[in-house]
């Protein structure tokens, strides 16, 4: 197991503190929405849904898309 300093604890704890608050601060200027109804949600929540990608965007699983090629009749070309 990697020892971890103290130094490396605060920055990760910096990052992860700005992180919300840019997230915040662009749901305030971009959004328009209203700084009381931010304070109403579950920051680790909102970080999630800040962070969420479009399925087409998210990684893909290599067995399901080994599978999707074969039932769409897809093989591998042969190796000479």
């Amino acid at each position: 197991m990697k020892k971890v300093d103290l130094w490396e604890v605060n920055k990760t704890w910096k990052d992860y503190v700005e992180d919300i608050d840019y997230t915040e601060q662009q749901a305030i200027v971009e959004a328009h929405m209203d700084p009381s109804v931010i304070d109403k949600f579950d920051t680790d929540r909102w970080a999630e849904i800040m962070e969420a990608r479009s399925r087409k965007d998210r990684p893909v699983d290599a067995t399901a898309w080994a599978l999707s090629q074969l039932a769409q009749g897809k093989t591998r070309k042969e190796v000479h």
